[in-house]
């Protein structure tokens, strides 16, 4: 079996190498949660990423728009995602992105949507609709 630390470094490779991909992504939450407890660390090393002028800054970017749409900060994530789609037009990962967002915000399979995941959905919806315009509005 491989160390928490060996396949966080290991999935963050991944996630940098195929921006928008959902599946890295979201093991990689998955195992900061289940070593933290929660995606502080993750969403502080991808900001830091994205801030900076290396050359997956771009790919961290459309990751953290995608850590910021599965912690449910949705603004965040249309910023960033607007962001990406700015700097890299023609490119369809973070519209893609953005576009499965109304997917994600749901509740819990096997239960009825509660009031608060309503609210979520509709605000991923809108996500989507703001970053598919920006994507128009670029090509």
């Amino acid at each position: 079996a491989h160390s928490p630390g060996a396949l966080i470094k290991r999935y963050t490779g991944i996630v940098l190498s195929q921006p928008g991909a959902p599946h890295p992504l979201q093991r990689l939450a998955q195992l900061y949660r289940e070593r933290d407890g929660n995606l502080a660390k993750l969403i502080s090393d991808f900001e830091g990423r994205a801030a900076a002028t290396a050359d997956d800054a771009w790919a961290a970017k459309v990751g953290l728009a995608g850590l910021y749409k599965i912690d449910g900060r949705y603004d965040d994530a249309i910023k960033i995602y607007e962001s990406a789609i700015s700097d890299k037009p023609k490119e369809a990962a973070p519209p893609k992105g953005a576009a499965e967002a109304p997917a994600n915000a749901g509740g819990v399979k096997g239960r009825r949507p509660s009031k608060k995941d309503k609210l979520r959905a509709a605000e991923a919806a809108r996500l989507a609709e703001r970053a598919a315009r920006a994507a128009r509005r670029n090509r």
